[in-house]
């Protein structure tokens, strides 16, 4: 039953991330989800460092130590690979593509009061589609390739620019 449910899961991922595209191809700019509070621990098992480095992200009022969400996962017919992400001065471990989506968590690429950055896939050894609003389909390929994202800072933090 689980592998069905996975499965299906999979499969409405792949046709979502195919419908949003062209929405993806119109702009190059797409939106980053803030990790909630509830999610951090989870979240955490994601993220690289050490336990010191990885505490300052627990403070829901910690304006400048938030994380975001990104799912991943390898595109519909393409072998098993592995993707490696960059945001800001962060670089993520090396994830595995499986065709489940998989939740990973980044710090945001830029201060979080300023509402943008940008991201990179480092290193993809097969298609991908990282899933932000909209989807970002990305080629194997062997160097770095890069996306805008934005997001909503919390209102309550000081410096807020949007």
């Amino acid at each position: 039953m689980a592998v069905l449910v996975a499965g299906l899961a999979a499969l409405g991922f792949g046709y979502w991330a195919e419908a949003s595209q062209s929405a993806a191809a119109a702009t190059d700019v797409v939106s980053m989800a803030e990790v909630a509070p509830e999610d951090m621990q989870g979240a955490l098992a994601t993220v690289d460092g050490n336990p010191t480095q990885l505490e300052r992200f627990k403070d829901p009022k910690a304006c400048n130590a938030r994380l975001a969400w990104v799912v991943v996962m390898r595109d519909r017919g393409q072998p098993a690979g592995r993707l490696r992400l960059q945001s800001g001065n962060y670089l993520s471990p090396v994830f595995e593509l499986a065709e489940a989506p998989v939740r990973i968590a980044l710090p945001f690429p830029a201060p979080y009061t300023s509402g943008r950055g940008t991201i990179s896939v480092m290193v993809t050894t097969s298609d991908a589609i990282v899933a932000l609003t909209p989807p970002w389909r990305v080629p194997a390929q062997g160097g770095a390739q890069a996306r805008q994202v934005t997001w909503t800072p919390d209102a309550s933090c000081p410096g807020n620019n949007t």
